[in-house]
């Protein structure tokens, strides 16, 4: 199938478009080290197409590289998409290694990056999605919650009595969160008032097994008003049935802040320590497993062999262990020397 991301290239000249097919879900790991290795990555996947090749529903991930601004726009990733708290610190630690340039996510995915370039977004929209189906919320075990197989969300009602009632955990997709919005309207509002139950909700680290909770959905009965947050903007956001017409839906981006605000202080999600999200980020990204059990050198791996003189590669893409021991060894290295960094201005 394929983890497809859109890279663009801004010069003084205007924009190259590249695409890679694998890239989207090892972004965070390829891009934190430093700028030149992004420019080398997209430089070498061969010629610049016409334009933003795979559209919102491929693109899983994207950039843009613009070396004359100093500015990376971006999202992607498989360690930092749905760990709000972790993508946070991993932006306030790459700043150190991306001295000089404004670095954003795209809480829009593919329509900010189309928005930059100024490309037409609606040719490469999914288009709204088909009304109906059966809406039904999915509430996770504890075992499922603690494993994760399935994305943990939250829904809290604020019902018409003026009560504030939450849902258990539910399965509950970022990219899909807002998909209740496809579905009949009385059906979905008769669905989350029935579950929503609970008075408070309390969710630990313990229980989540220091993942997080990567989305929610807070239904105002009284002011019908809709308020999500999430890592990136949900596909229906932006495609609202004709049925929800008298519903005003309010994204918060990530602010899962302003959802406690919102039901009082009665939701409590996992917290993390700074040093708790540093030892979390140097497993990622050092101890990057796919990489360490095979032994495989992806995209920034050979960037720094080549860099090395090391670069000779077999057919498989496997480091022998001089290579291995070098890109560990920079790896750890670096990393140490931004949270250094990081760390000393935390004290100035």
């Amino acid at each position: 199938m394929g983890h497809r991301a859109n890279l663009v290239y801004a010069t003084d000249k205007g924009f190259d478009f590249y695409r890679d097919s694998w890239i989207a879900y090892r972004l965070d790991k390829e891009i934190f080290w430093h700028p030149d290795f992004v420019e080398s990555i997209i430089l070498s996947r061969g010629q610049p197409q016409n334009g933003i090749q795979y559209d919102e529903i491929w693109a899983e991930g994207g950039l843009i590289f613009n070396t004359p601004q100093k500015e990376l726009l971006w999202y992607g990733g498989d360690e930092v998409i749905t760990h709000i708290p972790l993508r946070r610190h991993y932006m306030k630690l790459m700043h150190y290694a991306w001295e000089g340039w404004t670095l954003r996510w795209a809480y829009n995915r593919l329509r900010e990056i189309a928005d930059y370039t100024g490309q037409l977004f609606d040719n490469l929209s999914s288009k709204p999605y088909p009304f109906g189906g059966n809406f039904q919320l999915y509430m996770l075990s504890a075992d499922e919650l603690l494993n994760q197989y399935d994305p943990a969300g939250v829904i809290s009602v604020h019902h018409l009595d003026d009560t504030i009632r939450f849902a258990p955990p539910v399965y509950l997709e970022p990219f899909d969160s807002l998909d209740c919005l496809r579905s009949p309207m009385q059906q979905v509002l008769t669905e989350v008032q029935q579950k929503a139950t609970l008075p408070e909700l309390k969710i630990t680290n313990e229980q989540v097994n220091n993942n997080s909770i990567g989305c929610a959905i807070h239904f105002d009965m009284i002011e019908h008003k809709i308020y999500t947050w999430s890592s990136v903007a949900p596909l229906a956001l932006h495609y609202k049935h004709q049925e929800w017409e008298d519903w005003k839906i309010i994204w918060l981006e990530d602010r899962y802040e302003d959802h406690i605000a919102l039901t009082d202080g009665r939701l409590h999600l996992p917290t993390y320590t700074d040093d708790e999200l540093t030892a979390q980020l140097r497993d990622a990204l050092i101890w990057d497993m796919p990489n360490y059990h095979t032994g495989r050198a992806f995209y920034a791996d050979r960037i720094m062999l080549e860099q090395a003189g090391l670069g000779t590669l077999d057919n498989t893409g496997k480091m022998n262990d001089t290579q291995f021991d070098y890109v560990l060894n920079y790896k750890t290295q670096r990393f140490d020397e931004i949270v250094t960094k990081w760390r000393a201005d935390q004290k100035s």
